[in-house]
Parts: structure tokens; sequence; C-alpha cells
């Protein structure tokens, strides 16, 4: 569920209407430290920023409505 409301979000705000499989791993891990080797310009900003908001709204500081 948090993670079709994080891409509900980029998908309205962003236009944003799919990921590219580094930002969906990114949506699936459970890691606690993120390596991303990637060319600029590849969504390395995006994938860092989505995991981001999931740890930050599982651990209920944030709420669902006010950010991607």
């Amino acid at each position: 569920m948090k993670q079709s409301i994080i891409l509900e979000n980029i998908s309205a705000r962003l236009g944003i209407s799919q990921l590219n499989p580094m930002q969906q791993e990114m949506m699936a891990t459970q890691a606690h430290d993120i390596v991303l080797l990637s060319p600029t310009g590849s969504g390395k900003t995006l994938a860092f920023t989505i995991f981001h908001r999931l740890i930050q709204i599982i651990m209920g500081c944030l709420t669902t409505s006010h950010y991607v």
C-alpha cells in the first residue's frame, strides 16, 4: 500500500509513469545502507527519494498525503 501511494504521487506530481529497474529495486529493498552507481541522469535522486519516503512513512514520520 505504501508503495502504491508513493507511485501515485510520483505519477501525479512528476509525470513519471514508470520506474526504471534501479528505482524499482529501491521500492523493494529492506537494506539500511544503499549505494547506487549509475550515470548522470539515470534517476538516482528519485531512487533515493523513494527509499527515504518509504522509511519515513514506515516510521510514522510523515503522512502519505503530503509527500512523494
